[in-house]
């Protein structure tokens, strides 16, 4: 497969967490996220859209740099098995924080997506100085936006007792 291929490949596939994201969000965003008191540096609301499709078309010409370097390398694998994760926690965060409201899990989830994309944007940079360059801008909006996910828990007073002891936990037990 020519490069080009790859390139709209896993640029597509970020997007399409970017779109999803996006489906799920709309009307949230308008509702519920609006309602919820939030910090001085929280940025507007019609900049969050942008900003994602910006960063996952970054993240995707990342990984279609290290896609091109084959499959056939072991680290190359499981540094695109990283890559695929990131994708799978953003979605995951996306809907967890926006459809269900639940902060506390999504605060959860972007922690663990933002080790995930440190550990892939270090892989990366082992395999091309450019391919991991290009991970950074999304390193530092996912820390941004952990820390306007631990804001908006302090600041509408989200309780740790929430996670399981009012119904609001997903899981049983």
């Amino acid at each position: 497969m020519k490069y080009i291929s790859k390139l709209i490949i896993s640029v597509a596939a970020c997007e399409v967490v970017g779109i999803a994201g996006e489906v799920l969000v709309s009307g949230a965003l308008a509702k519920w996220y609006e309602t919820l008191d939030k910090p001085s540096f929280a940025v507007s609301v019609w900049l969050f859209s942008p900003v994602w499709f910006v960063l996952f078309l970054l993240t995707g010409i990342a990984a279609s740099i290290i896609w091109h370097k084959g499959l056939h390398i072991g680290p190359v694998r499981t540094s695109l098995w990283l890559f695929l994760s990131t994708l799978v926690l953003n979605a995951g965060w996306f809907a967890l924080f926006f459809v269900f409201h639940f902060i506390l899990y999504g605060l959860i989830v972007i922690v663990a997506l933002w080790v995930i994309a440190l550990l892939t944007t270090i892989k990366f940079y082992r395999y091309s100085a450019g391919s991991g360059s290009l991970m950074i801008p999304y390193l530092l909006w996912i820390a941004y936006i952990a820390v306007l996910n631990v804001s908006l828990v302090v600041l509408n007073d989200i309780q740790l007792t929430q996670l399981f002891g009012s119904g609001l936990c997903p899981f049983p037990g």
